[in-house]
């Protein structure tokens, strides 16, 4: 099972880093004595929150990774595409004991 809370905290540090750094830079511009323009300082600012796409990005992904789908016992599967050297295969398979499917994002 996936675990929000932990893509949440990872995504929250990101963000609160991203909008600290973010309004620092701006800050500072303006510290600085810059001619700034609203416009600059909205750029400044998004330029800055950005560079933390990264992180939220790389956040998601070890998420979606951690996902895991349990197959209880006595579940038919139907369908499944199964090929035989010998021809097509037909019918169904049911699980005699539960299956794990994890790992398999690539």
């Amino acid at each position: 099972m996936l675990n929000i809370n932990s893509l949440e905290q990872s995504i929250k540090n990101s963000l609160e880093g991203a909008f600290k750094d973010a309004l620092m830079s701006t800050f500072d511009a303006v510290k600085n004595g810059d001619e700034v323009s609203p416009s600059d300082l909205a750029g400044k600012f998004s330029k800055s929150a950005g560079k933390y796409a990264h992180d939220i990005a790389s956040a998601i992904d070890e998420y979606i990774r951690s996902a895991q789908i349990t197959i209880n016992a006595g579940t038919s599967l139907v369908g499944l595409g199964l090929a035989s050297p010998s021809g097509p295969v037909t019918g169904s398979l049911t699980l005699a004991a539960p299956a794990v499917l994890q790992n398999s994002i690539s």
